[in-house]
């Protein structure tokens, strides 16, 4: 599974819940300067981040391994 979101320069919160099916999952965000690796635990499930985009890019959120994207938002900060 794989969202992604054509952005333009400035800054985002990221926020998302993952259900993996192990102890800990990985949710990767690939499209940015450094790819951003979120590590999210079974018992929590949530997280938020601020992102930064410098240039217009093309954002791919997905997961390794097993698990359930459960729900995503991407909203431009002010």
């Amino acid at each position: 599974m794989q969202f992604r979101f054509h952005v333009e320069p400035g800054t985002y919160r990221l926020s998302l819940g993952f259900g993996p099916f192990e102890d800990t999952g990985t949710v990767m965000v690939k499209g940015l300067k450094e790819p951003l690796k979120l590590v999210l635990s079974k018992k929590v499930g949530f997280t938020e981040t601020d992102i930064v985009v410098a240039s217009p890019a093309t954002l791919s959120i997905s997961h390794k391994g097993y698990g359930d994207i459960r729900w995503l938002s991407l909203i431009e900060e002010n």
